[in-house]
């Protein structure tokens, strides 16, 4: 099954581990999502560098954080009190949103406020602007959970005991799904080849300085262009 996810998702390993598995299970249900995109408008590695980031207001780690000035969309959102950015995938309808609380510690308060708004709202309340200093940290983030509790409660119980999978799985015996494994990874770094003859950025010559300094715990999401959630977390430095 692992040998099945890496072969299927440039590499994604460990979906399952041997503890997780016994003879008795009949039928088990993977399901994985990797996601590392290319901007349309890329970072260049040459500007990465070292900066703190902090995972709350007393404790940093140092993360190497990536840099471009150039064409960006920026929301500052006074209801949910932070500030929003917005960047677009290459070659397809994909962007990815991050929102930034404005203070250090704020993050579990702007996941609990977003729940009261949909993603069109808040993608129409953003500008774009020519020039955007972004600082961004290279991350990578890994989600795994076992899903069938979740889906029991959801009202999925049948699928455990005596489901139909006639058409999924060639069985004379009757089957029941025994466990449900998902696994998600999202790749946030550089993300394509930077152009050659871009002009060299200057940091101070813009008469509208906006900043994007992403060296806290922040919310993303990746979406399409009809606003639906493909992929979603949060990033908080460790």
């Amino acid at each position: 099954m692992n040998t099945w996810a890496k072969s299927e998702t440039n590499g994604l390993e460990d979906l399952v581990k041997a503890d997780d598995l016994s003879n008795n299970l009949p039928l088990v249900d993977l399901s994985t999502a990797h996601f590392k995109g290319n901007w349309k408008l890329p970072f260049a590695p040459k500007d990465n560098y070292v900066e703190e980031f902090y995972v709350n207001s007393h404790h940093s780690v140092n993360l190497t954080m990536m840099y471009r000035d150039g064409p960006a969309e920026i929301c500052s959102n006074g209801n949910l009190d932070a500030l929003g950015l917005r960047l677009h995938f290459n070659s397809s309808d994909l962007s990815m949103m991050f929102l930034l609380p404005n203070s250090r510690n704020n993050l579990p308060s702007l996941l609990e406020n977003i729940k009261g708004y949909s993603l069109e709202y808040l993608v129409g309340r953003f500008i774009p602007y020519d020039h955007v200093h972004i600082y961004l940290p290279k991350f990578k983030t890994e989600f795994n959970i076992e899903l069938s509790y979740v889906l029991k409660n959801m009202g999925m119980e049948k699928i455990f005991s005596n489901g139909d999978f006639s058409n999924t799985v060639n069985s004379s015996e009757p089957l029941a799904m025994g466990k449900v494994f998902h696994k998600a990874v999202v790749e946030v770094d550089e993300g394509g080849t930077v152009p050659e003859g871009l002009p060299e950025r200057d940091y101070y010559s813009d008469t509208g300085y906006i900043s994007f300094f992403a060296a806290h715990p922040f919310y993303y999401v990746i979406m399409n262009s009809d606003y639906v959630p493909l992929l979603q977390g949060t990033f908080v430095g460790v």
